[in-house]
């Protein structure tokens, strides 16, 4: 059959008929409709400033960080399973932190209560669980800190900077026990809460450390943000899930994260 006779006008017609037409409006109106739906739930998440950071007062959220460490005399196991980023997620009255080190095979969460001071550890070793409650007084620091806190210098003073495109503040500060180390301190007092801080050495900061120093295993920890988002954290994440850890106390808990040294020196 030759191709005169397989393309009649005729046949070519039908698709100009009205219900053909009205057909294909329906459908590119119906796949337009599942494309914008698509592209909400896809950025219904993200952050728009650049390089991933948002703009203005941050309630809730998280910031990411990379950590670097400062110890010498910390044990070589422990030196090895040492993460190099946390993430901390936030919203009144919780604070998470979250760090793994090795590839997620080792696993330490802080969940802290800012309004009652009641904070939890979890920290997951090859596959071990374990979970470790305390309650900090006020003013205190949770136990994986080593109770150092922070102090400004005597002539520290605010002074405004930049940092990923937020107004910050930054101040000279030292360790109590280590004067002589000292460090800039950059913080937003517009991203948290009143108390944001507390059970952390960053208790009298009025607002989320972006960049600093701490004491953290019995080591000097330097961290750096590198992000921060503003989203929805769901409840769960503030939770400690249910039969999945073993309880411990102080004592192992100090063990499991290699403070034992620590705490014979205080």
């Amino acid at each position: 059959m030759g191709s005169a006779e397989r393309w009649r006008p005729t046949d070519l017609a039908m698709f100009n008929r009205p219900n053909v037409s009205m057909l294909g409006f329906y459908r590119r109106g119906f796949l337009a409709l599942l494309l914008a739906l698509a592209t909400y739930l896809v950025l219904r998440d993200c952050d728009f400033a650049g390089g991933g950071t948002v703009e203005g007062p941050l309630a809730e959220g998280e910031v990411e960080y990379n950590l670097s460490w400062d110890g010498d005399s910390l044990d070589p196991m422990l030196r090895v399973m040492l993460p190099s980023s946390m993430t901390a997620q936030f919203r009144e009255p919780m604070l998470r932190l979250e760090m793994r080190g090795i590839g997620g095979m080792v696993s330490l969460i802080s969940l802290s209560n800012t309004h009652t001071g009641e904070s939890h550890v979890l920290i997951s070793i090859v596959g071990m669980k374990s979970h470790y409650v305390e309650q900090n007084s006020p003013g205190g620091v949770a136990l994986i800190f080593t109770g150092a806190k922070l102090k400004g210098l005597p002539e520290s003073q605010c002074r405004d900077t930049a940092y990923l495109g937020r107004s910050c503040c930054v101040r000279e500060m030292a360790f109590d026990s280590l004067a002589s180390s000292r460090f800039q301190l950059v913080y937003d007092s517009t991203i948290g809460w009143p108390g944001f801080n507390a059970n952390t050495p960053y208790g009298e900061i009025n607002g989320c450390v972006l960049q600093g120093q701490w004491q953290l295993f019995g080591a000097r920890c330097g961290m750096q943000a590198t992000r921060i988002a503003s989203r929805r954290i769901p409840d769960s994440l503030f939770l400690v899930p249910e039969g999945e850890y073993r309880d411990v106390d102080r004592s192992t808990l100090m063990q499991l994260i290699g403070l034992e040294s620590w705490a014979t020196q205080q």
